[in-house]
């Protein structure tokens, strides 16, 4: 057995370097954009990276939130490198909808959040309220029994706000 043993550790050296340089591939890659129907595929030219749903998606969404948040289901997705994140929120109705928006505006409206509103505009016949934090900018709207909730870089902000709204009607 002590003759073998050089080999040995010589062959479990060269995997242990094997899947050292594997991984580090691996890593190096760029991320694969997710396919899925219920998210945009891209948003103001940066693809989807990054999606998160079910149980997790509700627990994040409702883990951002002071007060009871009711809502059935979730989708958090992220455009680019962070450049835009997007969190949609089904209530369960267009009225739990509506009051979940109108509680986020009054919440926000009192300050001590970390957002600065920026007004209230009226966009393809929707309120969509705005706001600045945290060096992006900020969007939030109904679309039937969901809230949409859309952060994102300055300079995207408008074109992806015109396509999460074309996309959630």
């Amino acid at each position: 057995m002590r003759k073998y043993l050089p080999y040995i550790l010589l062959v479990v050296g060269i995997a242990l370097v094997g899947i050292t340089v594997w991984f580090g591939l691996q890593a190096s890659q760029p991320a694969t954009p997710i396919v899925t129907g219920d998210v945009p595929q891209s948003l103001a030219g940066f693809p989807l990276l990054e999606l998160l749903s079910g149980a997790e998606a509700v627990a994040e969404i409702q883990s951002m939130h002071l007060e009871d948040f009711q809502i059935t289901q979730a989708i958090v997705s992220s455009y680019g490198s962070g450049n835009i994140l997007l969190w949609v929120a089904d209530a369960g109705s267009p009225e739990a909808s509506t009051g979940l928006l109108d509680q986020m505006a009054a919440v926000i409206g009192q300050g001590g959040t970390p957002f600065s509103p920026t007004g209230v505009y009226e966009f393809s016949n929707r309120k969509v309220y705005g706001m600045e934090g945290g060096g992006q900018l900020h969007f939030f709207f109904q679309s039937g029994q969901k809230v949409v909730w859309m952060s994102a870089e300055p300079t995207a902000a408008e074109q992806a706000l015109i396509e999460a709204m074309a996309f959630y009607p």
